[in-house]
């Protein structure tokens, strides 16, 4: 027998265990998986060439102080908001939802700057972007160190863009600034009474 026979012999055993079903299979998947990173981070790129959005804030003040009062040695401030926005102008087509949050901050004697989340929402679709409502409210306004009494606090709209890909945007918290309505940026704040109620 020749001996390059053998040789070619060998080379075709080999090519043939390569091609096999699992490596094959191996290709594919990852072929397809580099497509679909490429997809993706065209996605993601394409939203970069949009002028920047913001929510309309046409309304951002609280409604009603229902209760302020001593809880467990706590102060304890049980406020409704009544907000008006839009957020209808931050979808396209790389959004998959979008978590609003209302911050009541207030400065303190014990820590200079305090927030509490007084509210949130979580915007699943384009056509439920508007939130409005005088009578919102989720979370009490606690202070476990000082008083409430005679406290200033000033309400703050924040949000977050969750992509479906890319990097998750946080705006209204010292980020990135909301712009609001200049004739509303006084009703923005309010002032707790000196008294419980």
């Amino acid at each position: 027998e020749h001996p390059g026979t053998s040789a070619l012999a060998t080379a075709r055993a080999a090519l043939i265990t390569m091609h096999s079903f699992w490596i094959r299979a191996n290709a594919v998947f990852f072929f397809g998986l580099g497509v679909l990173g490429l997809l993706a981070f065209a996605n993601v790129a394409s939203t970069w060439m949009l002028p920047p959005a913001s929510p309309t804030v046409n309304s951002l003040r609280v409604y009603d102080l229902r209760r302020l009062h001593q809880f467990r040695g706590s102060d304890r401030a049980i406020l409704t908001v009544d907000m008006d926005v839009d957020f209808t102008p931050l979808w396209n087509w790389n959004v998959k939802q979008i978590f609003v949050f209302v911050v009541a901050e207030y400065r303190g004697s014990v820590h200079r700057r305090n927030g509490v989340v007084i509210f949130d929402h979580i915007i699943e679709s384009e056509k439920d972007s508007i939130i409005k409502g005088r009578d919102l409210i989720k979370y009490p306004l606690v202070d476990e160190v000082e008083s409430l009494k005679d406290v200033s606090i000033q309400l703050k709209l924040g949000y977050d863009v969750h992509p479906l890909f890319g990097p998750m945007q946080l705006f209204g918290t010292g980020q990135r600034v909301i712009p609001y309505p200049a004739d509303d940026m006084g009703t923005v704040n309010f002032t707790f009474p000196t008294v419980y109620n």
